[in-house]
């Protein structure tokens, strides 16, 4: 199965009235769009398009940003509107970038004359007016040839105006070799909730607590817990569309104990099996740890069910969470050894291209390849032998002793 992506860039417009169709590059076809009404700006899909329209800016610049949701996925999207006071503005604010020379893409809007100071590792490819006042420009960044990351700025400086406008646009490259993206090993996907139910709750503490991205908010059961029928208390959870699910998140509350879960039953709900069947019994043992649960692939799940039957607390105990998550596993889309001897990475195969490098779609993989095809790579205690040691209890049984006074 083919991993789900979406990507939608920024957009910038001038101070005059203007419409502009942003393509979503997406394989999600049920993909959406979360947006809080706004005055001067109309936000529609148009099959695989955002279709954005703005009114005419008479005040200063103005931005407001909305979100692109599907198959569990969220790319927020900025539109920023220059207005009749003089301004600069460009589709990113920075970028992150290894230590191979590359060029990297920006579209600045400005309604003033400007000129551009660059740091002497960054030049100008190329300029190309899109329209009065945006410019779409190519930059080459050369290669690090040092020891340490570095940080420098591209800056667009206004001209003929008091006072002077300067605006940066942050580049930082890496030097030596560092693992920093070794998460991107899994990148595993967090699936959107798109609402929950709970049959306990006290006021203040509703179930969307355990799923607004807040550690310090959370669901709580309610106070009263006198009662014989307390427990067992019963959370859902639903997804917009059906998910594939490989594993669940537990997030106890971060402040005070009651409430942490002890035993649960997890039942789920699918597309091909609509009522609930149970997946597992899961002893969560009350501690307040975050507890990872796995389960066997689950293919378009349309809804959890935790029976809660336990819980810590004074009395019979609570249920309480802080977030509750779930996540697909993350297919691995990129084979190691493709490019290495193995599947540790400890080498790579004889005649690997630059091309072939730069193709690699997850960016740990690409580092250490891009840094052994330079001869750069540190492999001190990455791949090495090792004399193996019994366990000393296991010897101790082995061999016999005695103590002396």
């Amino acid at each position: 199965m083919e991993e789900p992506f979406l990507n939608v860039e920024n957009v910038n417009f001038q101070k005059e009235s203007g419409s502009k169709v942003l393509p979503v590059k997406t394989n999600i076809d049920n993909w959406k769009i979360n947006a809080s009404p706004i005055d001067w700006l109309t936000i529609k899909r148009e099959g695989h398009n955002i279709n954005l329209s703005v009114l005419e800016n008479k005040g200063t610049t103005r931005s407001f940003k909305f979100l692109v949701e599907g198959g569990g996925l969220s790319k927020e999207v900025q539109v920023t509107q220059i207005g009749v006071a003089p301004d600069i503005t460009f589709d990113n604010q920075s970028f992150k970038i290894e230590k191979f020379s590359q060029e990297i893409q920006l579209t600045v809007t400005a309604n003033v004359s400007y000129e551009t100071v660059l740091p002497d590792w960054i030049k100008e490819k190329s300029k190309e007016i899109l329209s009065d006042g945006v410019v779409k420009y190519v930059f080459s960044i050369s290669e690090n040839n040092t020891q340490s990351n570095r940080n420098g700025f591209i800056t667009f400086q206004s001209k003929g105006i008091n006072p002077v406008i300067s605006k940066e646009l942050q580049i930082s490259q890496k030097g030596e070799y560092g693992n920093d993206d070794a998460s991107s090993i899994e990148s595993d996907i967090k699936l959107k909730i798109h609402r929950g139910t709970a049959t306990s709750h006290q006021n203040g503490t509703p179930i969307e607590n355990s799923f607004d991205g807040d550690m310090a908010t959370i669901y709580h059961s309610n106070w009263s817990n006198g009662e014989a029928n307390y427990f067992p208390i019963i959370i859902e959870y639903f997804f917009e569309t059906p998910q594939d699910v490989d594993y669940m998140m537990y997030y106890p509350r971060t402040e005070g104990y009651n409430g942490h879960f002890k035993q649960v039953e997890i039942q789920v709900a699918t597309e091909a099996n609509p009522s609930y069947i149970k997946l597992k019994d899961f002893d969560f043992k009350g501690n307040g740890k975050v507890t990872r649960v796995e389960f066997s692939p689950i293919t378009k799940a349309k809804s959890f069910k935790l029976i809660i039957k336990s819980g810590y607390g004074d009395g019979q105990g609570f249920a309480a969470a802080a977030e509750m998550e779930f996540y697909k596993k993350s297919t691995g889309s990129f084979d190691p050894t493709s490019i290495f001897t193995d599947i540790t990475c400890s080498e790579l195969k004889p005649n690997v291209t630059d091309e072939q490098i730069q193709n690699i779609s997850n960016p740990f993989y690409k580092n250490i390849a891009q840094y052994m095809k330079l001869g750069q790579y540190p492999s001190e205690f990455r791949i090495q032998n090792y004399r193996a040691w019994p366990n000393p209890d296991v010897y101790r049984e082995k061999v016999s002793y005695a103590v002396f006074v």
